[in-house]
């Protein structure tokens, strides 16, 4: 049978262990990241699940590996888990129940949403918040796209209503000014740690703004993107929930008038930074993304010429509560330009600086505002530099909008821009005619791309996540389970996996929490037995016994939720290594003893790696450090452990 992992095969090898009376199985397969859980669930009934080993001869044998080194190495690895597998126990398990209480991280469009439809189920939610508002990137783009009537309308009008409902829902807990600090335990039984940092405000306040307007200090509003000034007293916006005001403590002079004026006594400086304690059934991470610094492409002049802003500083200004109180003005002179370029792909499809990925969203961000421009501002023309334009769906409609409202294309990435007697000249290629051009603007827009957040990368640290190239949390299973992670009972949704519209991310987020309300209503076990000593003595025998008199095996040590997956993806991009190299996964590092080390060397190992990630340390012995080496391993570089793999031989 060519395929073993369909339902006949899954048949054919539990009758197969039935006719032969076996108590313990090797399958040699593809990766048992991929279907190792289902073959241990197909065939529990046959045999204990840890008692059935997968053998990876695929990803990390046949497809990185010349085919008669392949094989040999496919034998020695199949060695080591009939070995293990004779020295294992069976497993067993403990039913516990979960608790019933999810933790959302992120209150952005996928973390509201995904709140509300668990709450509706009627599950306790806990949603963090890192700001002092929830909403994420959302409350400051001004304006979305309404693909029935191809024109725009105010996100916040979508958005306010259902921040409200966040904010009233009696089983949603919200917690703002919060991050992830920790986590405890596992599956359905998870501990975790919330750090609360103070707003200063108590939840006396009624919102009636009298501090605001006697506070003297003045600072950069971070809702504006800068471009505006705020209180050191303030709320980021109207309809911000929670609807109290805050203290920024950095900027506060202690001058003590919002006291003075604030009669309930709403406002206490004596707060201070809370460790919450929760018991979580389930994770759902939404902690979005965070903009490209446009600042790094220092050829554009971000920064450095005034007339020079990216997309979100134009959502700013072309939004009624904006710096401009939606007028298209520059900043230099506060006139309406006549020309206005928008550069595309400004940190995105670019090796050299940013990231490889497209962003996915910046063609239709910058159709969105040529439109609008052009409607609203007829006099302005709008001229768009483009790599390539990615309208799918419905968004090619708008593309044909653009044309029609006379927006112009040109075919080509811009070199630099320079400044003359306060005209931009934006130079440049034309791909389509080989042509070199240089436009003159009053106005240029950056189209920057979509990076993962610092607070997705801290999540990913904290809980133990794989991650993508682009440090995105990834997903299990990008075809099967897109929204599962690699540790069960944690979820992930939304621009936390990866760049994606507004739509996708709701889509996505109500996905998400259908799996976090599945999971806390399934039959939860817990194995009792970890890894024992004599199991990885018996796979690294199995190993040994097949070395080739003139080979020198390095054994390398890989975790099952970072590094063997960062291996996989080394063999799913077909980059080869040195064959002599055997890859065991164990649970963690930790598992691996002085013991262990001691007898692969004896055994004739040559050098052994211990692949390290979240700030896990070993300790090794004097005498071992130059057999013995370590090297720290995160998902998203996987090729550095080729490197390392390749310097090593």
């Amino acid at each position: 049978m060519e395929h073993l992992c369909s339902d006949q095969g899954y048949r054919l090898i539990e009758e197969c262990i039935r006719e032969q009376g076996l108590d313990k199985v090797v399958i040699a397969a593809c990766s048992p990241m991929i279907h190792g859980r289902r073959f241990q669930d197909v065939l529990a009934s046959a045999v204990n699940p840890n008692l059935l080993q997968i053998v990876n001869i695929r990803e990390q044998c046949a497809w990185v590996h010349r085919s008669d080194e392949a094989l040999y190495k496919a034998i020695s690895l199949i060695s080591g888990k009939v070995e293990r597998v004779k020295r294992s126990l069976p497993r067993t398990h403990e039913k516990v129940e979960p608790y019933k209480e999810v933790a959302v991280i992120g209150g952005g469009v996928s973390g509201i949403t995904a709140s509300l439809s668990l709450a509706k189920h009627g599950v306790k939610v806990h949603l963090v918040e890192q700001k002092t508002t929830i909403g994420g990137h959302t409350v400051s783009i001004g304006k979305v796209f309404s693909p029935d009537k191809i024109a725009v309308e105010c996100a916040l009008c979508s958005l306010a209503p259902i921040m409200s409902e966040i904010y009233n829902h009696p089983s949603i807990e919200l917690y703002d000014l919060s991050r992830l600090k920790g986590i405890k335990g596992s599956k359905g039984r998870f501990e975790v740690e919330i750090e609360r940092l103070p707003r200063y405000v108590t939840d006396k306040c009624i919102g009636c703004g009298r501090c605001r307007y006697v506070c003297p200090v003045h600072v950069p509003d971070e809702c504006n993107i800068g471009m505006k000034l705020r209180r050191a007293i303030y709320t980021p916006f109207p309809q911000a929930i929670p609807p109290i005001v805050t203290v920024d403590i950095d900027s506060c002079t202690k001058c003590e008038k919002c006291l003075d004026v604030c009669e309930i006594g709403a406002i206490d400086f004596n707060m201070q930074k809370e460790l919450i304690k929760l018991k979580i059934g389930a994770i759902v991470v939404a902690t979005g993304f965070k903009r490209f610094d446009t600042n790094r492409v220092k050829e554009y002049g971000h920064g450095r010429f005034i007339d020079v802003l990216d997309q979100m500083e134009l959502a700013r200004i072309l939004a009624v509560n904006g710096p401009t109180e939606g007028r298209l003005l520059k900043s230099s002179d506060q006139k309406p330009p006549q020309r206005l370029v928008m550069i595309q792909c400004v940190g995105s499809r670019d090796e050299k600086i940013g990231n490889r990925y497209c962003s996915k969203i910046c063609c239709m961000i910058a159709l969105k505002h040529a439109c609008f421009i052009r409607e609203h501002f007829p006099e302005t023309e709008v001229l768009i530099s483009y790599t390539d334009m990615r309208t799918t769906g419905f968004f090619e409609d708008y593309y044909r909008n653009a044309q029609d409202l006379g927006v112009l294309f040109i075919r080509g990435r811009a070199s630099e821009i320079v400044e003359d007697d306060n005209i931009l000249l934006v130079r440049m290629e034309d791909t389509l005619t080989g042509e070199q051009i240089e436009i003159e603007s009053d106005m240029v827009v950056l189209s920057g791309g979509i990076e993962a957040s610092d607070g997705t990368t801290e999540a990913a640290e904290i809980l133990g996540l794989s991650q993508t190239e682009g440090s995105f949390i990834k997903e299990e299973n990008p075809k099967l389970r897109p929204v599962d992670t690699d540790k069960e009972g944690i979820y992930v949704c939304g621009c936390a996996k990866g760049p994606k519209d507004i739509t996708d991310s709701v889509i996505e987020a109500n996905a998400a929490s259908s799996r976090a309300f599945e999971f806390l209503t399934d039959e939860i076990k817990l194995d009792t037995n970890d890894i024992r000593y004599e199991e990885l003595i018996g796979e690294i025998n199995g190993i040994m016994q097949w070395k080739r008199e003139s080979e020198d095996v390095i054994l390398v040590f890989l975790d099952e939720q970072v590094g063997y997956r960062c291996a996989d993806n080394i063999g799913a991009k077909r980059l080869e290594y040195p064959a002599n190299i055997r890859i065991i996964m164990v649970p963690t590092i930790r598992t691996i003893t002085e013991k262990h080390l001691r007898y692969a060397l004896h055994k004739g190992a040559k050098l052994i790696l211990l692949g390290l990630h979240n700030s896990t340390e070993v300790e090794i012995p004097e005498d071992l450090k130059n057999k013995v080496l370590t090297y720290p391993v995160y998902t998203p570089y996987f090729k550095r452990l080729k490197e390392v793999f390749e310097k090593i031989e």
